[in-house]
């Protein structure tokens, strides 16, 4: 039986049993008994969806191997399938080649290009011959011309090397004071370089994407100068942010601008004091659950694309070797990420709506891809069950396939591979389970 006329039914019979009688003889009225129910609205759509990413960090750590690369971005089982490798643009000044500073990432990110993966290059700082102080710590941008052509240079020095960038940001953390490579820029400061030197470097490199500084808790104060300024806003293409302490949060004017913003960095290692001599499995638990809420938060608040920080560490989506994890294997939340990257790239968010008896606990984000598919994303980060919860669906469905990550409560597994279960299911007429502690993806095919 289709589900929505199951529904409805079930619900008119109701209302015309309480209507049967107009006089109140037991003092007491049957209250309604509406199943608590989820309706997806694919024909109100929002974001799409570009992708899921990590960063290089090989100035911090040994650089990812090729085997780690391709289970990172390969779409494989017991691969992730993620497709955006963001990488750092370490400072390069006159007297230094270009191998020197760019050559490891330049073979990571070839890597990473071989598997149709987008690229996206950061500066942390300018050469220190463009800025205010002799520094690579601080400091502002003296020199805008000099640094146009330095962003030019490192562009063409990836592309040679079959690593082309698609990508390009002029600043990390632009409005964030720290004691590593580092550049302070105003939101205006910004505007002014993308107006004055923004259409020299796509015109020298017109596939490559020009992003916005990428403040630290995506500050709008950092990027809404740049919105503002007609000449700077037609220039770029990605307003990029990290959310460290906020900002995981619509961004208004970048929709309004027809603007995409994507969430370039964060990590999660709040039991980082607990990590020797190993991690407790609640703590894996707990923030694998929260990463995934953040990342369906993200995905809600409008945002096209998440970029982790770490690919390989322990609180990262591969392991390390510390912290009861196992070098280059998949950890808990990569697993968890997998779902994310695997099932919603490419996708529309659409509308869902819960009706009012839908638990609070209940956390779910809605896609459909260009044949009407749907795909639906849930987080449960409690310890109960969630029986029965009804879909109410525009269409009856040929197929529905469910996929359940779930993390161990008592003990460490020998593997992780048994977290991450694929199952099809016959019949939504009874509504859909979902596990406690679970990330969970329906996918409905029309």
């Amino acid at each position: 039986m289709n589900t929505i006329k199951y529904m409805y039914t079930l619900y008119s019979l109701l209302l015309l049993l309480a209507s049967c009688s107009d006089e109140d003889t037991t003092g007491y009225t049957v209250p309604e008994q509406i199943p608590a129910t989820l309706t997806i609205q694919p024909d109100i759509e929002y974001q799409k969806v570009q992708g899921f990413g990590v960063m290089e960090t090989s100035w911090q750590q040994t650089a990812l191997t090729e085997e780690e690369m391709n289970t990172l971005f390969g779409t494989g089982a017991d691969q992730l399938g993620c497709n955006i490798l963001r990488i750092r643009i370490a400072p390069k000044d006159k007297n230094q080649t270009a191998d020197s500073r760019w050559g490891t990432v330049a073979r990571v990110a070839k890597v990473a290009k071989d598997l149709g993966t987008t690229i996206l290059a950061t500066p942390w700082t300018p050469p220190v011959s463009l800025k205010t102080i002799d520094n690579i710590v601080d400091g502002e941008l003296a020199d805008y011309a000099g640094y146009a052509e330095y962003l030019k240079e490192f562009l063409t020095y990836m592309k040679q090397q079959s690593a082309a960038v698609d990508v390009v940001s002029i600043q990390n953390e632009p409005d964030f004071e720290v004691t590593y490579e580092s550049c302070r820029w105003t939101g205006l400061q910004q505007a002014k370089f993308f107006k004055q030197y923004g259409a020299s470097i796509k015109a020298a490199h017109p596939d490559v994407k020009l992003m916005t500084g990428e403040s630290f808790q995506y500050r709008h104060e950092s990027t809404d100068p740049i919105l503002e300024d007609e000449q700077a806003c037609a220039v770029i293409d990605v307003v990029g942010g990290h959310i460290y302490g906020g900002g995981n949060t619509p961004y208004d004017l970048a929709k309004a601008k027809g603007k995409e913003y994507w969430m370039t960095e964060h990590l999660l290692n709040e039991a980082w004091e607990k990590k020797a001599p190993y991690l407790l499995i609640g703590d894996v638990r707990a923030e694998t659950l929260q990463l995934a809420a953040e990342i369906n938060t993200a995905m809600a608040s409008g945002f096209n694309a998440y970029i982790y920080w770490y690919g390989r560490r322990y609180y990262g989506m591969l392991g390390d070797g510390l912290a009861n994890s196992t070098m280059s294997a998949i950890t808990p939340r990569g697993y968890m990420y997998a779902q994310f990257a695997k099932n919603l790239t490419g996708k529309t968010r659409v509308k869902v709506v819960a009706s009012k008896n839908v638990s609070a606990s209940v956390d779910c984000t809605a896609y459909k891809d260009s044949q009407g598919n749907l795909t639906l994303m849930f987080v449960n980060r409690t310890s109960s069950d969630i029986k029965g919860l009804n879909l109410a669906l525009p269409f009856i469905p040929a197929e529905v396939k469910m996929t359940v990550s779930t993390v161990p409560t008592e003990s460490f597994p020998e593997t992780n591979k048994g977290m991450l279960v694929e199952s099809a299911i016959s019949s939504l007429e009874n509504g859909l389970d979902i596990k406690a502690y679970s990330i969970v993806t329906v996918n409905i095919k029309r």
